[in-house]
């Protein structure tokens, strides 16, 4: 029990320093991703703390095209998305984004790479008005 608790304060320390750099930089544009350790269909309290970030900023699920995992572990047989983006930015959270997982056999880690595509609105609000 004690090891599950210092596992909870240093995720939460994690989330928590996270929402502040969100916070911090809110008037930048920035997407911010990362591997954070936890599927998002998990049912635990760091599942939990995860997605009250979420829930604060645009979270970005990957499109699965044949693939629903990120993190591999083939000789495990572990398979698990854990690997996330957040539209943070106020002029990013109404764009359009396509985030796809790549499952590229060059790849040597144990995650898959994932590309992010935005199209920002505001950006093309503003090149449609100077038509």
């Amino acid at each position: 029990m004690i090891a599950l608790h210092g596992i909870m304060m240093i995720f939460l320390s994690a989330v928590g320093v996270t929402q502040g750099l969100i916070d911090k930089y809110y008037s930048c544009s920035f997407i911010f991703g990362g591997d954070f350790n936890i599927s998002k269909s998990a049912v635990t309290n760091t599942h939990q703390l995860l997605s009250n970030l979420c829930d604060k900023n645009q979270w970005s699920d990957p499109v699965f095209n044949g693939v629903d995992y990120t993190y591999h572990n083939e000789s495990l047989g572990n398979y698990s998305p854990i690997d996330y983006f957040f539209l943070c930015s106020p002029n990013l959270i109404d764009s359009t984004v396509n985030n796809q997982i790549l499952d590229d056999s060059e790849n040597v880690s144990d995650h898959l790479a994932i590309m992010c595509n935005s199209v920002s609105n505001r950006m093309t609000a503003d090149l449609k008005m100077s038509e």
